[in-house]
Parts: structure tokens; sequence; C-alpha cells
């Protein structure tokens, strides 16, 4: 059985030991059913707070524990001491004598508000504030994850083997009887010549017109095939012309556009080569030194 579901007392302290040391003994590491139902200010210690509700219809003990706590600190700290206790009584809901008790925490992380499972992790006992530290377990609202069926390993003892040969003796005997059956039904049957004669004829009909029917599917197939093909040369030879107009059209169309473009690229040479040759300076006239024959001279 849980601890929440045993009816537990609150043991009685010894002379030596200290009230908070009893009080972790008592509360420590108790899992309880709680509502985590607000979260409010706390003045006395300018903080906000996590309201965790113990029902005492559900939880009795634990809430009978806490109520206990609560009044062993209250009388420990009813002297000059001021500190906040994060335990009170809610007196509106009482079941069976007992009241609900209300736990002021911080919880280490973001929780929506709901029913969970908690579990008393420690009791804090600060400058300004008596703290039951929670953990929280899980959600009420979680579905527990069902274990997957082991698939037993086949083996072939387990098989009930006289269950499997009376169960083949019966299908056995099921078939005999149909064929033994199947086998009085047609030996009753009564055949004529008569009989005989028309399913004779009546097969050889029914060959013929396959034959002949065959032959005459055979014949359209190969006509269509050869008006196919007579047809599709027509239609070959007289789109051939349209088709190498439209090629040599398209042909013309690029050769235009690439003669287009080298003519623009030629004349912006011969601009640019004039340009350079008007901005040239006129050639510079240098002195050139006359040739003189040399005299003769006449001795």
């Amino acid at each position: 059985m849980s601890q929440t579901s045993q009816t537990s007392e609150f043991p009685s302290a010894p002379e030596d030991d200290s009230v908070e040391d009893l009080c972790k003994k008592t509360l420590k590491s108790r899992i309880f059913l709680g509502e985590f139902r607000e979260k409010r200010l706390v003045p006395e210690l300018n903080s906000y707070r996590d309201v965790i509700v113990v029902s005492a219809r559900t939880e009795a003990a634990i809430a009978n524990d806490l109520d206990i706590v609560h009044d062993k600190l209250v009388d420990l700290h009813a002297g000059g001491d001021v500190q906040w206790i994060g335990l009170t009584r809610n007196t509106g809901q009482r079941v069976k004598g007992l009241e609900s008790v209300s736990v002021w925490t911080e919880l280490d992380s973001f929780h929506t508000f709901g029913t969970y499972w908690f579990q008393i992790k420690t009791i804090r006992f600060r400058s300004n504030e008596i703290l039951l530290k929670l953990k929280v377990l899980r959600s009420v609202d979680d579905v527990v994850p069902q274990q997957d069926s082991q698939e037993l390993p086949f083996k072939w003892e387990d098989i009930d083997w006289p269950v499997v040969e009376q169960l083949g003796r019966h299908i056995y005997t099921w078939t005999a009887q149909q064929a033994r059956s199947v086998v009085t039904s047609l030996l009753s049957i009564r055949i004529s010549m008569v009989q005989v004669v028309s399913y004779i004829k009546m097969f050889i009909f029914l060959a013929i017109t396959a034959v002949v029917s065959l032959f005459h599917v055979t014949r359209a197939i190969g006509e269509f095939g050869l008006r196919f093909i007579t047809e599709s040369r027509r239609c070959i030879h007289t789109l051939m012309p349209l088709f190498l107009g439209i090629i040599d059209f398209f042909t013309k169309i690029v050769g235009g556009f690439y003669m287009l473009i080298a003519m623009v690229w030629r004349d912006s040479i011969n601009l640019r080569g004039r340009n350079n040759l008007q901005a040239l300076p006129a050639p510079s006239r240098r002195w050139r030194p006359q040739f003189t024959p040399p005299r003769r001279i006449n001795y």
C-alpha cells in the first residue's frame, strides 16, 4: 500500500530532538495527491508562491500530518520570532472533522493549473519563512503507457498434436464424402444418344465459329495496319515541306540576328578608330640635315 492510503500517526518527539527535525522526519519523501490551484502574492515576503491544496477527502493522512506540523510550528514560533509558515487551513472545506490544507511553495518549473502527484523533498527553515519544497511527479491526466505484449517464441512442443490429427481426420472424411456425392450424382444422370449427338454438333458449331471469327479479326487488324501505314506516309509527305519551311524561317531569323550584331559591332569598332585618329596630335616637323657632296680639290 502507498503512503497516501495508510493512516499515519504523528510520532512523539524525543526530548533531545528539535521540532524542525521532527517535522522533516514526518513529512520528508511523503507522496500525496494535490491540486495546483493558483499563484498568489505573499505580502509578508513580497514574493509569489504556488498554492497546492491537499484535500482531506482523498488525502486524509497527509492532511492530518500537515495540520499537526502547522500547529507545532505555530507553537514553536509563537514567541518573538515572526516567520511566515507555508501551511494554511481551509476552514470552509471540512470532511470528517478534518480541514483541507494549502501548501504555499515554490515549484521548480512551470506547470499549468490542475491535479498532480507531489512528493515532499524537504522543509526549509529560512530567516523569515518556513517552506515545504515539493517535487512534481506527474499529472493525473497523463496516460500511463501500456507495455507492449511480448511475443512468445514458437515451439513445436506447444502444439497439441492429437487435436491436429483429429482435425485432419475430419477434413479427410468431409472431402471423401463430397467427392463420393459428386461421383454419385454424375453417375445417376441418364445420357441418351440424341443428347450426345446434339452436344457434338454444338461443339463443332462453336469451334467453326471461333475459327471464322479469329480469321475475320486477323484480316481486319491487317487491313487497319496497312491503311494506317499508307495514311501516315501521305501525311509525312505532305507535312515535310511545311516542316522544312518552318526550319528555314527560324534559321533565317537567327542568321539575321547574328548579322545585325556583327554590323553593330563593326560600326562601333570603326567609330572608335576614327575618334582615336582625331585625338592624335599632328606629327611635328624635325630638322633633317642636308647632304652636300664633298668638293673636289684640284692640285
